[in-house]
């Protein structure tokens, strides 16, 4: 920033606020922090590309050729977590920490467990915009649709109950998924081919060998790290996969 500022002098003055605040977290009652960091630099906030596509290619989006194509965009995304790394080594010894997640299209941060004085560290280190520790949240209802007034006030407006939601990806957090319940039957309607614009992917089985998709599910993935880290994940109850374990899952 001091650099640019000297090449493009401008005549006022540029003032710059950071304000560094930490979570949801106590250092005096909490012995590890498993949480997400934010730093101040923004990913890809201006970027101009020029594309030559052709016939085929002219389907998909700018964005989506941008994000499956573009070497620059790749080659940024592992700057950052090449960044997100080098800032943990830089403050930590290794083996005293341990990085779950690299966040690095919709914010530049990371997921990482470690003891709360670290934490602490971290949230004072320069570059880093702010410190929020993981928490947990609980399971409200079973009963989604009812929950959320579906039947009476959305899927009326919507095309009606059978025909509500129709190319349209909804996409949700949960506690896992159950691709046999009979919500997600396809048998009775043609299945949904693939759909060129979206990102997702679905993860295999390693046991059946087989995806956790079919005619209604797209995409199914699970995040467990944080979880396994912080000794929350209970192997006889819970799948590292987005199977549903506890029966809450769609």
């Amino acid at each position: 920033m001091v650099g640019d500022a000297k090449r493009k002098k401008r005549d006022f003055t540029e003032i710059v606020e950071l304000q560094i605040g930490l979570k949801n977290y106590d250092p005096q009652k909490d012995k590890r922090f498993s949480g997400y960091v934010k730093l101040l630099h923004i990913p890809r906030s201006k970027m101009k590309v020029c594309m030559l596509r052709d016939a085929q290619h002219a389907l998909l989006s700018s964005f989506d050729m941008l994000m499956k194509d573009c070497e620059t965009v790749t080659s940024y995304s592992l700057y950052l977590e090449k960044q997100h790394d080098e800032l943990l080594d830089s403050l930590f010894e290794v083996g005293t920490y341990k990085k779950l997640y690299s966040y690095r299209h919709l914010i530049n941060g990371f997921a990482v467990h470690m003891s709360a004085e670290q934490a602490e560290a971290l949230r004072r280190a320069p570059g880093v915009k702010y410190v929020e520790k993981d928490m947990k949240v609980k399971k409200l209802t079973t009963h989604t649709p009812k929950f959320l007034g579906l039947p009476t006030e959305v899927w009326p407006t919507g095309g009606g109950f059978d025909r509500a939601g129709e190319d349209i990806v909804i996409g949700f957090v949960d506690s896992g998924i159950y691709p046999k319940h009979p919500s997600f039957s396809a048998h009775n309607t043609e299945p949904y081919g693939p759909l060129p614009r979206y990102r997702g992917k679905c993860e295999i089985d390693l046991d059946t060998r087989k995806n956790f998709c079919n005619g209604k599910i797209i995409g199914a993935q699970h995040f467990a790290r944080a979880a396994i880290a912080a000794g929350a994940f209970n192997p006889t109850v819970d799948f590292a996969s987005p199977l549903d374990g506890d029966g809450h899952g769609t």
